[in-house]
C-alpha cells in the first residue's frame, strides 16, 4: 500500500548523470567493468575516467556482463583493486 501512495515519476528526478558529476571528483576513483557489459559499458567507464581527477583506473575485466564481475576472474578483479589501494599511500 506505501508504494501505490508514491508517484512513478519521483524515481526520475534522479537521472544518475555520472559524467556530470565526474568534473567535481577530486578523490581516488577506481571503475571496474566487464567488457560484455551492455547497461553500463566500457565506453561509459572511460568518458567517466577522462573527466575525474585525482588518482584514478580503469578495469576492464574481459569476459562479464554488468552482474558477473564476481564470477568471472575474481582474483584478478581483487588484485587490480589491491594494487590501486597500494598506490594511494
Amino acid at each position: 500500500w506505501y508504494l501505490r501512495m508514491q508517484p512513478l515519476r519521483l524515481p526520475a528526478r534522479n537521472p544518475f548523470d555520472n559524467l556530470a558529476k565526474a568534473d567535481g571528483l577530486r578523490m581516488p576513483l577506481f571503475i571496474a567493468v566487464g567488457d560484455h557489459d551492455t547497461l553500463t559499458p566500457p565506453s561509459m567507464a572511460e568518458a567517466i575516467l577522462a573527466r575525474a581527477h585525482g588518482p584514478k583506473r580503469l578495469y576492464i575485466q574481459p569476459g562479464p556482463d554488468h552482474n558477473g564481475m564476481f564470477y568471472v576472474g575474481p582474483q584478478e578483479l581483487i588484485a587490480q583493486i589491491t594494487s590501486f589501494l597500494k598506490t594511494l599511500n
